[in-house]
C-alpha cells in the first residue's frame, strides 16, 4: 500500500457488513511503450502501430485506440514505419495501402521477407479497393482489409481478432 501512497483504515463502520476501508489515489494510465525484460514482455497495454498519410485517419485512430488502453504510435509512410518496427514491438499495425514514399503492399513485402511473423498483425485500410493493383494484391494476401470509411466498431474488431489470434500463438 506505501508504493500506491494509499492507506488502509479497519475501524468500525457505520455498516456492519463493512470491515474497513482501503483509499488508493487516483493514478494516471500507463502509456509507456512495450518494453522486453529477459526476453519476456512486460505487463503493458498493447500497443499499435497506425501507418497512414492521412493526418485525419490517424487522429480518429489514436483517439480511438487511445480510449480503448492501447499504446498508439503513427508513422505517416512505410519508410517510417519500418523504423518504428525496428525500434519498438507492436502488437497491431494497422496499414494504409496507398502512401507516397513507401505504400502498404511494399512495406508487406519488407516485412514478409525481414520479419514474416509481423504479418499476423497487420490489417489493411483502403480508399480504393476497385483500383486492380489493389484488388490483386489484397487477393494475393491474407491480410484483413477493411474499406474506407470504416465504422470504428469494424476497425476495433479486427484489432481484438488480430489481439487474440496472437495470443493463441
Amino acid at each position: 500500500m506505501d508504493e500506491w501512497k494509499g492507506t488502509v483504515q479497519m475501524k468500525p463502520m457505520s455498516r456492519p457488513e463493512i470491515a474497513g476501508r482501503i483509499e488508493v489515489p487516483e493514478v494516471t494510465p500507463v502509456t509507456a511503450m512495450p518494453s522486453k525484460q529477459n526476453g519476456q514482455r512486460l505487463m503493458q497495454p498493447k500497443s499499435i502501430l497506425v501507418v497512414d498519410d492521412e493526418p485525419g485517419v490517424v487522429a480518429v485512430l489514436t483517439e480511438v485506440f487511445s480510449e480503448d488502453g492501447y499504446t498508439v504510435d503513427a508513422a505517416a509512410n512505410g519508410q517510417d514505419a519500418l523504423k518504428k518496427l525496428q525500434e519498438l514491438a507492436f502488437d497491431v499495425i494497422v496499414c494504409d495501402i496507398g502512401m507516397p514514399k513507401m505504400d502498404g503492399p511494399t512495406l508487406y513485402r519488407v516485412i514478409e521477407r525481414q520479419e514474416p511473423h509481423l504479418l499476423e498483425r497487420l490489417i489493411f485500410l483502403t480508399g480504393d479497393p476497385l483500383n486492380p493493383t489493389t484488388h490483386t494484391f489484397l487477393q494475393q494476401v491474407a491480410t484483413p482489409v477493411l474499406e474506407k470509411p470504416f465504422g470504428i466498431r469494424k476497425i476495433r474488431e479486427a484489432v481484438r481478432h488480430i489481439l487474440r489470434a496472437n495470443e493463441r500463438c
